[in-house]
């Protein structure tokens, strides 16, 4: 075992995580990753337990579902350790919360925390945010003004109507609809104003009466001057001078004096105008007039005036066709939100941001007094995990709940305690609407707030990461130094080494460029069809050939290490965009035989056994359909080549099916003809997720499918059954039904990779990754 030498700055960073975690104080503790923010948190319900704190006035809120469960199975094994530990083990362990030696008293309490805490009621109250405001909503649902019996939808069920409502909007019209839709249509495709709706219901709590008027004062109009007497003396002389010299002069010329004749100019005549003074890029000219132009030394000091009238009536244009176009969006964005929230309503439904409003309204407003009572001594200490991703209506409903912490006689009625542990660095994508600017907001408005309460608070910095080696942290304080770029005030981040003597490595690898392929002839069938990226392909192969490499060398995962193991091991992207990329990597680590997790989120609608699998379900509802017919043919189910097809629909008199079965007493198509006629027969008598596991198993399908595509095909097969069996649960049994849900959602299914016990190598992104370690 190699020794490894602490930092003289571990002992400040244990001190700092003690003073964080003290109960008695409030505190806001802005950390680096690896700084021991879920230990600090762990810590302080701990240390909140040993002061005879109920279990159930302490609500921990965090981000994840997983996040909530490790912080939990944190603070049960800890507790349930003391239960059986020895006089100087759990000395040890009350000494290390803070405080003096305990005595016998405060250690029979210790020991019983375990049981105290697993019998209570409603036992410790880890959530997150969302699953809170669920419970909270259960609870007061008439206050709230929601249906006793909601029920809340998922990603994809709400996916699926709000595409739905927007459909019934854009079919259903009206005047005001269908200018917004032409504005907008003049700046967007069809696409592309589909994926702008979804922007705008995914940000729709921007929407209401103060939304324009909010941008018209940010975005000012500037002051046009009018055209004086000596401008236009200015103009002409301009003119004259460029009308003598070659062809190019004599154009600006023109457009010159056409610009001076126009008196309300339109949009195409300002155009025109500016090419005098932009080039072609929109650049500005320098020099107007060509090198020989006699008299072009004067134009810049004639033409200076008219340039600024022209800039600033090019930006007023473009501030109003702003406005325009934004006041468009809006009212096509109210519109289908109020169609959505009819279609919840009708069913009963939330989604998740309604979770976050209802609940912040119900603290806030009317019936707010009477819930706040019910709530009364209820919750004494609130923890906010991951604050840095808490969006702005969060921040409310922490906001509201909170209220009474630090005002009134409720701040007066024993240590009522706020505590909140974030990184803003790790926000400065706004994940799920989060702004990192609110963070240090929020801060100064809750440590004011105590301060004037006379309540102890606390800005406890966490610098120190008990994770990383030196030369990573090195690395990442080098990048950032000087202009760090990461949009929030204050110097660049620094990061301090716990282990000063800790082993690590960075490499950079050369830019991987990819083998470049030759056209083949687009009139011949393509032996193999290859439409990766050639640059990702080759980074994926080496990749993985360095990591089978690590495996077979006995790499050490530290010097003097053990043996590096695939679990040790994660494959981290910036983002998903790189399509080629991530199934690659997958697919050669298996061949490789090197155990992989695969893909941490994927949508069904974009994998090719998922394609397969709905093909065949398209079949089932409209035989006649020989496009669809042919796709399944020669998909995995039957794998007929092209010669097979060709020969099959070649000078066929109707339709495809109807060929087939013409020729169900040869040896090659018979078994097709039996197939396809028992897969139609199971269609009609058997529920959508029965469908399609009989197929896979009995039919040999999945063998298929894997065999063609590779076993990592398995992952979007076993969710693509996931997916039929939450759609039966939740809706009317029906394939058309099914697969128009699947295709018209187009979420992604998100799939745990820190499953315990799992030796595989782990592939995903960085802001995925939050939460995950390997060495």
């Amino acid at each position: 075992m190699v020794q490894v030498a602490l930092n003289p700055a571990v002992e400040a960073a244990t001190a700092q995580q003690r003073v964080a975690a003290d109960p008695e104080v409030s505190a806001w503790v802005d950390a680096n990753a690896g700084s021991g923010k879920t230990k600090v948190l762990a810590d302080r319900v701990l240390a909140l337990l040993l002061r005879d704190v109920p279990p159930e006035r302490i609500l921990c809120l965090t981000y994840t579902r997983a996040a909530a469960a490790e912080m939990r199975i944190r603070i049960e094994r800890e507790l349930a350790g003391w239960t059986a530990a020895s006089d100087e083990d759990l000395t040890a362990a009350l000494v290390r919360l803070g405080g003096d030696a305990p005595d016998r008293d405060r250690m029979t309490r210790a020991r019983r925390l375990f049981a105290r805490t697993v019998d209570a009621p409603i036992g410790l109250r880890i959530d997150t945010i969302h699953a809170f405001c669920q419970s909270l909503l259960g609870r007061f649902p008439i206050e709230a003004g929601v249906s006793p019996w909601f029920q809340l939808a998922d990603e994809r069920e709400a996916l699926t109507r709000q595409a739905n409502a927007r459909d019934a909007v854009l079919d259903r019209r009206g005047e005001e609809i269908d200018e917004a839709v032409a504005e907008i249509a003049g700046n967007l495709s069809e696409y592309n104003i589909r994926t702008f709706i979804a922007e705008l219901l995914r940000n729709r709590s921007a929407f209401g009466p103060q939304a324009l008027d909010r941008l018209r004062s940010a975005l000012i109009l500037p002051e046009v001057p009018k055209r004086t007497k000596k401008g236009m003396m200015a103009l002409r002389e301009a003119v004259s001078i460029l009308a003598g010299g070659s062809v190019t002069d004599k154009r600006h010329a023109e457009r010159l004096q056409c610009w001076a004749d126009t008196g309300d100019p339109s949009d195409d005549d300002l155009d025109e105008v500016r090419k005098v003074f932009h080039d072609s890029k929109g650049n500005r000219r320098e020099e107007i007039g060509t090198k020989n132009l006699s008299g072009r030394e004067r134009l810049p000091r004639l033409l200076e005036a008219e340039r600024k009238r022209i800039e600033r009536l090019h930006t007023r244009r473009r501030i109003e066709a702003t406005l325009k176009a934004s006041e468009a969006a809006l009212a096509l964005g109210e519109a289908v939100d109020r169609e959505y929230r009819r279609s919840k309503d009708r069913a009963g439904l939330l989604d998740y941001d309604d979770l976050i409003e209802c609940a912040r309204d119900l603290l806030r407003h009317a019936p707010a007094a009477w819930v706040h009572y019910k709530l009364d001594r209820g919750i004494d200490h609130v923890l906010i995990d991951e604050a840095q991703d808490t969006s702005p209506p969060q921040w409310d409903l922490v906001e509201a709940l909170t209220q009474e912490f630090f005002a009134g006689e409720g701040a007066g009625e024993g240590p009522r305690t706020l505590f909140a542990v974030g990184d803003p660095k790790q926000s400065i994508y706004r994940f799920q609407g989060a702004e990192p600017a609110r963070f240090d907001e929020m801060r100064r408005k809750f440590g004011k707030r105590a301060q004037d309460a006379g309540q102890r608070w606390k800005d406890v910095p966490l610098e120190v990461s008990f994770r990383a080696a030196p030369v990573l942290l090195e690395a990442v304080d080098a990048v950032f130094a000087g202009e760090h770029g990461l949009g929030l005030e204050g110097p660049a981040p620094v990061h301090k080494p716990s282990r000063s003597g800790a082993g690590g490595r960075v490499e950079v690898w050369p830019l991987e460029r990819g083998e470049k392929r030759e056209e083949g002839d687009p009139f011949e069938p393509p032996a193999a069809y290859l439409t990766e990226d050639a640059a990702e392909t080759a980074l994926a192969d080496r990749v993985a050939r360095r990591i089978r490499t690590w495996l077979d060398r006995g790499e050490p995962v530290a010097p003097g290490g053990r043996r590096m193991r695939p679990g040790d091991i994660m494959i981290l992207l910036p983002r998903r965009s790189g399509r080629a990329f991530i199934p690659r990597v997958i697919a050669t680590l298996k061949q490789l035989e090197v155990p992989v997790a695969g893909i941490d989120r994927m949508t069904l609608t974009g994998e090719l056994a998922a394609l397969d699998l709905a093909a065949i379900g398209d079949f089932a509802l409209l035989p006649e359909d020989d496009l669809t017919l042919a796709t399944v043919l020669k998909g995995p189910l039957f794998g007929f080549g092209d010669e097979a097809l060709f020969e099959l629909a070649r000078a066929r008199k109707g339709t495809l099916r109807a060929a087939l079965r013409k020729r169900r007493d040869t040896e090659r198509f018979g078994p097709g003809v039996e197939a396809l006629g028992a897969l139609l027969a199971k269609a009609d008598h058997v529920g959508v997720h029965a469908f399609f596991a009989d197929l896979l198993a009995e039919g040999g399908l999945r063998r298929r499918i894997a065999a063609r595509l590779g076993e990592e095909a398995n992952d979007p097969i076993d969710e693509f059954l996931n997916a039929a069996l939450d759609y039966e649960r939740r809706h009317p049994p029906g394939l058309q039904g099914f697969l128009q849900w699947l295709r018209s959602g187009e979420a992604e299914v998100k799939r745990q990779l820190d499953r315990h016990g799992r030796d595989e190598v782990r592939v995903g992104t960085v802001h995925g990754a939050k939460g995950l370690e390997a060495p």
